[in-house]
């Protein structure tokens, strides 16, 4: 009896402040990158998000192609950057939209439209490439735009993958808490996490509301080379996601990442509230 009386004052031990202190601050830091993409991941992985702001938002006023053309070509457009990239599937809705164009007779404003195999729709990729080349952006994406989608891929591939990982490591690290933490250890690791981020986001919608321009350009220059980025107004990837498109995905992120903050708060609040006294102590089987 007195031996498992002995382990029963064991188990009951606090958990080390310093064991208490991390664990609160990785929870808080991978919570918080969770948060961010949850954001992204609902702009980047539906296609109705990119179609309901393709909608609203495309340009077919400076375009050859109608809005319907414009918006489905931004949705696969969107699926090549971010999802599957299925280049197969890319280059044959522009030679798509390019077919109905001449068929309708708008191609020929302005100048510079492709020439396509005329059984275009049993041709080859390399071959609708081919006569994609030296056309007008307005047309086609030329060589520099698919390059800047690939590269686009390739770094929401990358960053996709370290994301999984946070993620999946705040879940655990969740479960884990619940298990030697108190409440209201876990409950101000959840306020931090949200907090911290709505900080973020808060500097952020400022900075994109007084120069939008700057943040842009900004934010491209942290993954792509200069030049590789930037391309006519009128292009065809420009008219399928002008300015306003992106403001408008900002606003997706922006709302979803916030939504989950607020839940952090209150989740962290309540918490902290209700084990207010209570100790780092192992739970009991």
């Amino acid at each position: 009896m007195k031996h498992a009386k002995a382990s029963d004052a064991a188990a009951q031990r606090p958990i080390h402040p310093v064991l208490s202190i991390v664990m609160g601050v990785l929870i808080a830091c991978t919570m918080a990158v969770s948060l961010v993409y949850a954001g992204f991941s609902a702009c980047a992985v539906p296609d109705q998000t990119t179609r309901l702001l393709a909608n609203a938002f495309s340009n077919d006023a400076d375009s050859p192609f109608t809005h319907d053309e414009l918006v489905e070509t931004a949705v696969v457009s969107k699926r090549y950057t971010a999802t599957d990239n299925d280049l197969d599937a890319m280059v044959a809705q522009v030679a798509k939209i390019n077919a109905q164009a001449a068929a309708d007779g708008r191609n020929t404003d302005p100048a510079g439209a492709p020439v396509l195999p005329q059984d275009w729709e049993n041709a080859s990729t390399e071959e609708l490439l081919a006569s994609f080349d030296g056309v007008a952006d307005q047309y086609v994406l030329d060589a520099a735009a698919l390059s800047h989608l690939d590269d686009c891929y390739l770094v929401i591939g990358k960053a996709r993958n370290v994301l999984n990982v946070v993620a999946i490591a705040a879940i655990v690290l969740l479960i884990l808490s619940s298990l030697l933490l108190s409440g209201r250890t876990i409950g101000r690791a959840l306020t931090a996490a949200g907090g911290l981020v709505l900080a973020a986001f808060a500097a952020l919608a400022i900075w994109v509301t007084v120069d939008f321009d700057g943040f842009f350009a900004a934010f491209h220059s942290l993954f792509f080379v200069d030049g590789t980025w930037q391309f006519s107004w009128d292009s065809l990837l420009i008219c399928m996601y002008p300015e306003k498109f992106w403001i408008g995905m900002g606003a997706v992120w922006l709302l979803v990442t916030v939504a989950g903050c607020i839940l952090c708060l209150i989740i962290g609040g309540h918490l902290r509230r209700k084990y207010a006294f209570e100790l780092n102590i192992p739970r009991r089987n």
